[in-house]
């Protein structure tokens, strides 16, 4: 017996020499072909069955079904290794799938002669876990954990068991952190720590004595993957990965890929506290890819040991089955917070309500149907289709078709659905993920970007429209001969004055402050605020709100009435300016200075301070928010966020869906004071500018600058009913210089307006002779000959010839350009907001004649050159009808 003890003894001594002889001081046995091959450094690689034993964290990172196997002649002597892995995602519970694997092993270590056979058995049991994608400081971690079985024993001759026979359990936990995302980190980089055997494995004889046959070990490793393929893709070499191991020693490896079916790899170790030399190790990798089969490795690896015979016999091999049930992942998703009144902006092309990450783990390239759905809130959706590479990660925007019902719906968290269909082998598949997000109701919003509030314009509400309309009725008697009476800012007006005589008031939010919520250095402008809708603040018994409810409301009724509006958006502020749709060119007809409007789109826009609405005058609300504009430090200090640009991003919330009345509780007070009052004052501001021009021609001017200056406020006075003084201004140029042409032509056009046509004629005529290049006065003289076609219909054939003649010499000069003609003569593009324009029919059919006639004829006499048509209209225009001071704004006049 004692033989046999002595033989059995040696024999397990024998083992673990030659197995763990290289490993200086540890005890654990390492196994798999192509981590031999690199040296042991495959800690943080840990990418395929091997990782059950070097590191289960890297589990979670796996997404097939992958089955591996080993064999090995360990130095050459007899000493079988063998290996065989399985591992796989738990599919079979759905719940868990994204977040944990399993898999086992088994390693085994057999040899023996006729006398003695010695064998060694490890069994892993793994589970490795993920965390989800939506904790951001641990997505990047992956844990795993072996609970391990060892069994070995010894046969000699006839004896079925020995004291040396002995079982045993342990436990290893392996980390795996990618660093993909940190600053200053190349991408691709994973770290890994392992700790084999915790705190010693030890088996228990069958002579009840005990004793640890693998201490503990704790090593940890780094990869690196610098790239997927050779950049450029000239050389046919891909996956690369370098990794270093430490323990008791270090290891090195290297691979790559060569036209993706042949690795190359390499290994280096060396004991820290020897000076035995170090172990080099090689290894090639082959492995097939044919479609619709499973994916086959076959691996080798040579070992050669400075102080052993070379391993030569080192074979492995893997089989990964591409029959995976999930080929589609969806990971971390971000929702940002619905708000229920940009519900029909997270449907439109372009948009979405979040991201989503949507992994394809297969090695083909899959088409994906991708859609989103909230419970009662969404309309069912057709499915956006996105094209996804092999193994990678794409972040998919989310659309979402919410219906009306959301409007009513309170603040809360919602579940929703997203699905990702596609199709594998013939057969459709689906996976499926839940998301939650917040849901604010009706009247929430976010100030991060401030052309969200155009939703809260609604200018088609009944009470809108009742209001509005209620308000013109009142003035439709109102005086026309002030200056701006011609253009819609007196529609402008009015409807201010009736908001202040409805008794609504400026408050500053008390919970929401705006020039809180407008502080983007903090972040403020991500806090809640809260928004009235002009139906809601109207039908309001406490007519009070903010900035921001103030510009909206005001905005909507002007947008109802026909005029184009836009938010202002700046430091602490927002208030609003409406469009008079004046043409820039006009500017220079207006008797105030052009400092009170904004340019903006070809046309002129008046800004007004909403928040003075209950307190002032309409003067001095535009005059604050344009002198506000005007102190700007830059340009992008104020926003403008038009209400028809901004809304086709953020539709309004359809009126029908609002619960607020639809007409006022009480009429709209008497407000015909106030309105008159600032009518005066308005009057009154072209007196300082007009005066500007007397002053500066009481200065000791040349002769240049006074015709400049004095031709400017000639035109000025005659596009502003004062022909006497228009006339006297040209008469005086004239007198000093007979050649400037410019002062005939406006003289003429004094004469024009007036119904004097002969001498209208002569005076164009004596412009013509000093320059025959003038473009705007051959205009001129056609619209004068169509004039004198209606007061003289016998001479009609004559004076269409002479029209005719005219606007052939202005459509060579202008080479065809009829649109260039419509400019000079200061008409705008129609717009198209399906509003009607404030002209009474009879003169808007007029004007229509004179545009036809101009277009027609200028596209008659193009020269062989294609016109665009061009449709025309002259909104907020002083339109050519029954009276003579409105044919002046048909004229081209000269500055």
């Amino acid at each position: 017996m004692e033989k046999v003890i002595a033989k059995v003894g040696l024999g397990f001594g024998l083992s673990l020499f030659l197995v763990s002889g290289v490993l200086a001081q540890r005890d654990q046995i390492p196994v798999g072909t192509r981590p031999l091959s690199m040296g042991g450094a495959f800690l943080a690689v840990a990418d395929d069955g091997n990782t059950i034993y070097w590191n289960p964290a890297g589990l979670a990172r796996m997404e097939r079904i992958q089955a591996s196997f080993m064999y090995a002649d360990l130095f050459g002597i007899g000493i079988n290794n063998y290996y065989a892995s399985f591992l796989s995602r738990l599919y079979f519970i759905p719940p868990l799938t994204d977040y944990l694997t399993f898999g086992v092993d088994w390693f085994g270590i057999q040899f023996g002669d006729e006398e003695l056979e010695f064998n060694r058995n490890q069994f892993n049991f793994a589970l490795a876990f993920k965390p989800p994608q939506s904790l951001p400081y641990l997505r990047n971690f992956s844990l795993g954990m072996n609970v391990k079985h060892l069994r070995m024993g010894a046969r000699l001759e006839n004896i079925a068991e020995t004291e040396t026979d002995a079982n045993g359990w342990g436990w290893d936990f392996g980390i795996l952190y990618h660093v993909d995302e940190l600053p200053y980190v190349p991408g691709r980089f994973n770290l890994g720590l392992m700790v084999h055997d915790g705190g010693g494995t030890q088996v228990k004889h069958n002579t009840d004595i005990s004793e640890t046959i693998q201490h503990q070990n704790i090593r940890w490793g780094m990869s690196y993957r610098p790239f997927d393929e050779w950049p450029g893709g000239k050389i046919p070499i891909s996956d690369p990965v370098l990794a270093l191991d430490f323990d008791e020693r270090a290891h090195v490896g290297l691979e790559f890929w060569l036209a993706h079916t042949l690795a190359l790899r390499a290994g280096w170790q060396k004991d820290f506290h020897t000076d035995e030399k170090p172990t080099l190790s090689f290894g090639l990798g082959i492995k097939t890819n044919l479609k619709d089969w499973p994916e086959a490795r076959v691996d080798y690896a040579l070992t050669d040991s400075p102080v052993l015979p070379n391993t030569t016999k080192q074979f492995g091999g893997s089989l990964i089955l591409k029959e995976n049930p999930r080929l589609i992942r969806i990971g971390e998703a971000h929702i940002g917070n619905v708000f229920a009144a940009l519900y029909r902006s997270y449907g439109l092309a372009g948009a979405s309500v979040g991201t989503i990450k949507i992994k394809n783990v297969s090695n083909d390239t899959l088409k994906v149907w991708v859609s989103f759905q909230a419970s009662r809130y969404m309309e069912p959706q057709q499915a956006d289709t996105v094209i996804i590479a092999p193994e990678r990660t794409i972040d998919f925007p989310l659309r979402a078709n919410f219906n009306q019902e959301i409007i009513n719906a309170p603040d809360g968290r919602l579940s929703a659905e997203v699905k990702a269909n596609y199709a594998y082998k013939k057969n459709e598949h689906v996976t499926v993920a839940t998301v939650d997000f917040a849901l604010y109701g009706r009247n929430s919003l976010t100030w991060d970007d401030p052309g969200k509030a155009a939703a809260f314009v609604t200018y088609d509400h009944p009470l809108v429209k009742a209001f509005v309309d209620e308000t013109l009725q009142k003035v439709q008697d109102r005086d026309e001969t002030s200056w701006f009476s011609r253009y819609n800012m007196a529609t402008a007006l009015t409807i201010f004055h009736a908001l202040q005589a409805y008794g609504f008031t400026y408050r500053l939010d008390p919970v929401t402050p705006f020039p809180s919520l407008a502080d983007t250095m903090r972040g403020a402008r991500y806090r809640l605020d809260r928004i009235q809708y002009p139906a809601e603040f109207l039908s309001s018994e406490r007519r009070f709100g903010d900035c921001d409810d103030l510009s909206v409301l005001y905005a909507s009724l002007l947008q109802h009435a026909g005029l184009g509006t836009a938010l202002v958006s700046g430091p602490g502020h927002i208030f609003m300016m409406f469009d008079t749709s004046i043409p820039e060119s006009h500017s220079r007809a207006l008797p105030i200075s052009p400092q009170y409007f904004i340019k903006r789109n070809g046309t002129l826009w008046i800004p007004i301070e909403t928040t003075m609405i209950p307190s002032t005058g309409f003067t001095e609300a535009w005059m604050t928010a344009a002198e506000r504009l005007n102190k700007a430090v830059d340009e992008t200090m104020w926003k403008v966020y038009e209400v028809a640009a901004s809304q086709a991003k953020y539709p309004p919330v359809p009126s029908n869906t609002l619960p607020f009345p639809a007409s006022l509780k009480q009429p709209i007070p008497v407000f015909d004071a106030a309105l008159q009052k600032d009518m005066m004052a308005l009057e009154k501001w072209k007196e300082p500018y007009l005066a500007t021009f007397v002053d500066s021609l009481k200065l000791d001017l040349t002769l240049e600058d006074e015709t400049r200056i004095r031709n400017f406020y000639g035109a000025l006075l005659g596009q502003n009913d004062d022909y006497p003084q228009a006339r006297t201004q040209f008469q005086a140029i004239l007198a000093q210089d007979s050649t400037f042409a410019s002062a005939w032509h406006n003289w003429g056009n004094v004469e024009f307006v007036l119904g004097n046509f002969a001498n209208a004629e002569s005076l164009y005529a004596k412009a013509l002779a000093h320059n025959p290049f003038s473009r705007g006065t051959y205009l001129n003289l056609a619209i004068l000959y169509q004039m004198m076609i209606i007061g003289g219909p016998a001479d009609s054939v004559y004076y269409l010839q002479k029209s005719e003649e005219a606007l052939l010499k202005a459509a060579q000069l202008l080479e065809g350009d009829a649109e260039g003609a419509f400019a000079i003569l200061g008409f705008v593009e129609e717009r198209t907001d399906g509003k009607a324009a404030s002209f009474v029919e009879k003169i808007k059919e007029r004007i229509r004649k004179v545009k036809d006639f101009v277009y027609t004829h200028f596209t008659k006499y193009v020269r062989r050159r294609e016109i665009r048509g061009v449709a025309l209209d002259r909104h907020g225009v002083k339109g050519w009808g029954e009276l003579d001071q409105e044919r002046g704004e048909l004229l081209a006049w000269s500055y």
